[in-house]
């Protein structure tokens, strides 16, 4: 079978998050064009802030695992304090001519923050893809943090066959190790999600992997 017939079977046990929020195309790949998105005035700094006080300006992405803009698409929530990623060419398959293979996706998300305020990340959720015959070994990492900031916050998925379903990851993030944005300062969120096929102990059998979905949660307090 197909490894995209594969991966579509799969999707049809589960419901698509995106349908929850606002679908927004990134725009990107090599070159790093970047889309300009809602672009509202900060509201009263005496009040909690709210969807017009932070937002996303702009999505640009890169790496082999989003090699063109067809390859990414950005939803984002209502209030601006989510948005979702997903992924149509992060994909590994095995056999191939390396039984190591390796890909990812950088997303940099230009964040406005208004004067007096910070955010960090509070949860990060995500699925994909695997069908990986005994011996292959397969890992999602994803990793988060803000530009200038040498802590971020990281997540990681092992997997290892026999192993055929969708995988999922859903972490909050404690509260002592939320990492927050410079103050009143806008910034750059970035994400690196990559992937690793490890089939050195198995290079004839067969394997698919992939990341579809990741989804990250923000929230803002006063500095």
């Amino acid at each position: 079978m197909d490894p995209r017939t594969h991966i579509l079977f799969g999707l049809a046990l589960i419901a698509l998050p995106s349908a929850a929020c606002d679908g927004e195309s990134g725009e990107g790949g090599e070159g790093g064009d970047t889309q300009a998105l809602d672009k509202d005035k900060p509201g009263n700094m005496d009040e909690a802030p709210k969807a017009e006080d932070l937002w996303v300006e702009g999505v640009v992405y890169d790496g082999a695992g989003c090699p063109d803009p067809d390859s990414v698409q950005v939803g984002f929530a209502p209030d601006k304090m989510s948005f979702f990623v997903s992924f149509n060419d992060m994909l590994l398959i095995n056999p191939a001519k390396s039984p190591i293979q390796t890909t990812n996706c950088v997303i940099s998300a230009q964040l406005h923050v208004p004067d007096g305020w910070q955010v960090g990340v509070t949860a990060v959720d995500g699925y994909g893809y695997a069908l990986l015959e005994e011996g292959v070994k397969a890992r999602n990492t994803g990793s988060y943090f803000f530009a200038g900031e040498p802590v971020g916050y990281e997540t990681e998925t092992s997997l290892e066959g026999s192993y055929d379903s969708i995988y999922s990851k859903d972490e909050n993030v404690e509260a002592q190790s939320i990492v927050w944005s410079e103050c009143g300062a806008s910034t750059i969120f970035a994400i690196n999600n990559s992937l690793v096929l490890n089939a050195i102990a198995a290079p004839q059998e067969q394997a698919i992997f992939s990341s579809i979905y990741a989804g990250i949660e923000l929230q803002s307090k006063k500095c």
